[in-house]
């Protein structure tokens, strides 16, 4: 399975930034289009400013260190409907890990990233580390259905150097 776009979203900190890196680190390995999208970290829809600017430093900065196709997403409310939207067009979504708040919204409703799983048909990866090198090894969550071999021959091509380990 060969990768050709990839969506990855940011708040625009440290933490969400690790998830464009590693997307474009994949897109640098795959040849593939990276889109950047802006969201907030509870993917709840704000007023942005100067949020443009920043995304497309951001994709330029991206572009100049991998040497890759660098698209910036024009949406930047970042509500929830919108990256799933988004995440239609692409073979991969990337997200930063985000903090999680105890709490009875998050209890009754879910984490943001569990609600974004259910609405969007492409495998989401969630970069929780620093980029410094390639994968070593990978799990592959499934529960035998036609979406979850695909999954294994995704997690098989992000890195042909990694073990690829599976799990029910």
């Amino acid at each position: 399975m060969g990768l050709h776009s990839i969506l990855a979203v940011t708040d625009l900190s440290p933490r969400g930034n690790r998830a464009v890196l590693r997307a474009a680190t994949l897109a640098a390995q795959h040849r593939a289009l990276l889109k950047v999208m802006h969201a907030p970290a509870d993917f709840v829809a704000s007023p942005s400013t100067g949020i443009e600017r920043e995304m497309k430093q951001l994709a330029e900065a991206v572009r100049a260190r991998f040497g890759i196709l660098v698209k910036c997403v024009a949406d930047t409310t970042g509500c929830l409907r919108a990256v799933a939207e988004e995440a239609r067009w692409v073979d991969l979504l990337v997200i930063g890990e985000q903090q999680r708040r105890s709490s009875a919204k998050a209890f009754f409703c879910r984490h943001p990233i569990e609600r974004l799983q259910r609405l969007v048909p492409c495998p989401v990866l969630l970069a929780r580390l620093e980029v410094f090198h390639r994968y070593r090894r990978i799990l592959v969550a499934v529960d035998f259905t036609p979406e979850s071999k695909k999954l294994v021959r995704l997690a098989w091509s992000l890195d042909t150097g990694a073990q690829v380990e599976v799990f029910h």
